[in-house]
């Protein structure tokens, strides 16, 4: 089942979404369950109920009477405030000078209005293959709610006592969880374990020396080496190369 959200002050683009959507679903092998809100304020209200969304279309631009955040705000708390890395936006917008402010964002797509089938079947088609590849999503438990995260978006994780972090480009998480479980996930097959207390992800080592990796990330952080580790972590980005 895949969730989606529709946030447009324009009830007409809501409808004719959420119809495009129901016309979809009978050529597809996938379920979905769309809800729409004619304001961020509104969709907020739901992601802080714990309402979670793999999908969100959603407006740049409301009108006053459809509340005071727009969609690149909304966004930015999504990802920031909120700590969601995970749902998919799509901008359904006229308004293409905001794609520039959308890219910290990561949207996953755009859509110009008028909405039509045919580019909304392009954006399915390549979502429904991108959902099942991922299952390519990690999911843990932490304070008694299920999270999942992107593989992909995953820098590193990190042992602390007998729980375990996750750090991503924008957030991280705790859960009890024991390495060597993670280790032995095909899934992170990009992984490597370079110290007792460090899984990094090759794709965000950004310098490797013999004593310590350097982390692409805000932070740039110098994560130790271990002696026994070097030869494996050598090997995997030489293969990365």
């Amino acid at each position: 089942m895949i969730r989606v959200a529709i946030a447009d002050d324009e009830k007409n683009i809501c409808d004719t979404i959420r119809k495009y959507i129901g016309e979809y679903v009978t050529t597809s092998d996938m379920d979905f369950e769309v809800k729409c809100f004619t304001s961020c304020e509104e969709l907020m209200n739901a992601v802080m109920r714990e309402d979670m969304y793999d999908l969100i279309f959603l407006d740049i631009e409301f009108s006053k009477d459809g509340g005071e955040m727009n969609g690149i705000e909304f966004g930015k708390r999504l990802r920031s405030i909120w700590r969601n890395d995970n749902a998919a936006i799509v901008y359904v917008t006229s308004y293409k000078e905001y794609a520039i402010d959308a890219i910290k964002i990561r949207p996953y797509d755009y859509i110009e209005k008028p909405v039509c089938y045919k580019r909304m079947k392009e954006l399915l088609d390549s979502y429904v293959a991108d959902y099942k590849f991922g299952k390519n999503v990690f999911e843990f438990l932490s304070n008694k709610i299920i999270n999942r995260v992107a593989i992909s978006n995953i820098r590193y994780f990190e042992s602390d006592g007998r729980r375990l972090v996750i750090h991503t480009l924008n957030n991280d998480y705790n859960f009890y969880g024991k390495m060597a479980d993670i280790e032995r996930d095909s899934r992170f097959r990009d992984f490597v374990r370079i110290h007792k207390s460090y899984l990094v992800n090759i794709n965000f080592v950004e310098k490797f020396t013999s004593a310590s990796v350097i982390m692409i990330g805000v932070n740039s952080e110098q994560l130790p080496v271990s002696r026994a580790n070097r030869m494996e972590i050598t090997e995997k980005l030489m293969r990365r190369k």
